[in-house]
């Protein structure tokens, strides 16, 4: 069984003991370097959205769970064997819904990938189960190529920084939405809104940059789909362009990354526009120093933070609702 994560248990939170807590697992199939910060990511917003529904809501736990076959470092994957679970034994981990992450691309085709198979006999399990579900970015694209053979297609060029979205559609999650939303995106491949629609997905939010982003599948009402990070923290699409210019000095990455929209101050975007063009002309990777000095500077605002909370809260009404007579004791 997986280790519980106990920073989840939300103490301030006095219910009535016979209602048991709801048992929310995490499937983590970030890269090394962002796997706990990503835990952290997910930890805090559905943490602050159980606090938004208020001292009536019933308690959270969040039990950790991975795929082995993702490539790790061997300190790493050890760590893992400790504090999580492999995704074989979720089935019997007495959930009551779930969150699978997005991960790295390591191959163009997602079904070439090693853990390909472990995905889709993920994706099978939570079916059978009938088990809500946040699909979340990649982990999205992996579900509906899946589930209905709707493959995702590539963009030309990375879709980073924050986007304005629409509400389109009508479901129970969106119920403490107050406005339409703000949501960071960070990714190479979208998904097409009309092939959604024709396979029965209904979309719920919608950008005129970012193309659906939250959206449901009519044959699984519990599965919720999320292209975009809700749960960045306000640091996040920094250090991924930081990342992203080391790859580029370092020769791992063909071209020099775009700047986040919508992210910025004006001023910080125009150094960091002037930053990048000497970086392209001299690719001498000790600029990194000079964007890290730019960066310093940077103090992001997590304007997106109070839509994220009202949509998770959505979905965790959703899923206390489903539950409801499981952790309701006799």
């Amino acid at each position: 069984m997986p280790a519980e994560d106990t920073r989840m248990f939300l103490p301030n939170m006095f219910l009535p003991k016979r209602r048991k807590p709801l048992r929310i697992g995490l499937v983590n199939n970030m890269p090394d370097a962002a796997l706990r910060a990503t835990e952290r990511q997910f930890a805090e917003l559905i943490a602050n959205a159980a606090r938004l529904l208020g001292s009536s809501f019933p308690t959270l736990t969040l039990s950790l769970f991975h795929i082995g076959e993702i490539p790790r470092n061997p300190e790493i994957a050890a760590e893992l064997a400790v504090t999580s679970a492999d995704v074989a034994t979720l089935g019997d981990a007495g959930l009551d819904a779930l969150v699978v992450t997005g991960g790295e691309a390591l191959l163009p085709d997602m079904r070439a990938e090693p853990h390909w198979a472990k995905m889709t006999a993920l994706i099978d399990t939570t079916r059978a189960l009938d088990l809500p579900v946040l699909w979340s970015c990649r982990a999205a694209h992996a579900a509906v190529l899946h589930l209905d053979g709707i493959d995702r297609v590539r963009l030309p060029e990375k879709l980073s920084g924050v986007f304005a979205t629409e509400l389109v559609g009508d479901a129970p999650v969106l119920h403490h939405l107050a406005g339409n939303p703000l949501t960071p995106q960070s990714r190479y491949n979208s998904l097409d809104a009309d092939q959604l629609r024709a396979k029965d997905y209904v979309i719920l939010t919608q950008g005129a940059e970012a193309g659906p982003d939250w959206f449901t599948r009519a044959a699984s009402p519990h599965m919720l789909f999320v292209q975009g990070h809700p749960e960045y923290n306000a640091n996040a699409l920094c250090l991924e362009y930081r990342r992203d210019v080391r790859r580029f000095l370092r020769g791992e990455a063909a071209r020099h990354p775009a700047l986040p929209a919508n992210y910025f101050s004006p001023a910080l975007r125009q150094r960091l526009q002037d930053l990048a063009a000497t970086v392209i002309q001299q690719r001498d990777p000790t600029l990194l120093h000079r964007l890290d000095d730019v960066l310093a500077a940077h103090t992001p605002r997590q304007r997106w933070r109070e839509t994220a909370v009202e949509l998770y809260a959505g979905w965790l009404e959703t899923i206390a609702a489903k539950a409801r007579p499981a952790v309701i004791a006799a």
